[in-house]
């Protein structure tokens, strides 16, 4: 079991749980304030709404000894909202660096926003309803040096948000993201030049493939 009180979540999400090198890497949503850490970027919960997590498991090891690596991932939420951050899928590489994607609603008006490092594709979030986020991770080296990158991803999205629900990464280390947005022509969601559709076509929400 990987949890405190009051609980800890896996929302039905296959892409929450990736093995990788004797690793299991796992992401979810906790609400508890003693989950378990170990090596962590942020060693306690951020929001009483709720925070993602990251764990890295080794499965050469037994008990206690067994959790190589295990954070915190999240903000302090806003004030327009009582939800919390969600980390919806996980992948990993041959090195240790765990890519996780999910949905965040944490600016600056309620405690600490989300992480992002100082590269970040977008540094702040651009809608209360919540952005999807990539965060990357180094599960082997512990405390802020352990953030590798992070970035919000989303646009002025109405409803329940932007998020990622699914990520994959290849031998470069280049990420792919999918998931939804709701993000319309007042804010749209990023897209690149010569993108197959650059605008949103329903006020229910488009799929998204961001690499």
């Amino acid at each position: 079991m990987l949890n405190g009180s009051p609980n800890s979540r896996l929302y039905p999400s296959p892409g929450q749980i990736y093995l990788c090198r004797f690793s299991i890497y796992v992401t979810g949503s906790t609400l508890s304030t003693d989950f378990p850490t170990v090596n962590a970027f942020q060693s306690s919960l951020p929001s009483a709404n709720g925070s993602a997590f990251v764990a890295r498991i080794d499965t050469t090891q037994s008990g206690v000894a067994s959790l190589g690596f295990s954070t915190y991932l999240g903000g302090g939420g806003n004030t327009s909202n009582s939800l919390g951050d969600i980390g919806f899928a996980i992948a990993a590489d041959q090195s240790g660096l765990a890519y996780v994607t999910g949905q965040t609603v944490s600016d600056s008006s309620v405690g600490s926003p989300f992480p992002t490092t100082s590269n970040a594709l977008q540094s702040s979030l651009t809608s209360v309803n919540g952005n999807a986020f990539l965060t990357v991770l180094d599960t082997y080296k512990g405390g802020t040096t352990g953030l590798v990158y992070s970035t919000f991803l989303g646009g002025a999205s109405q409803a329940w948000g932007d998020y990622g629900q699914s990520i994959a990464v290849d031998g470069s280390g280049n990420a792919y993201i999918t998931g939804q947005t709701l993000s319309g022509a007042s804010g749209p969601f990023p897209t690149t030049a010569g993108a197959y559709q650059t605008t949103l076509n329903s006020a229910y929400g488009n799929v998204f493939v961001t690499e």
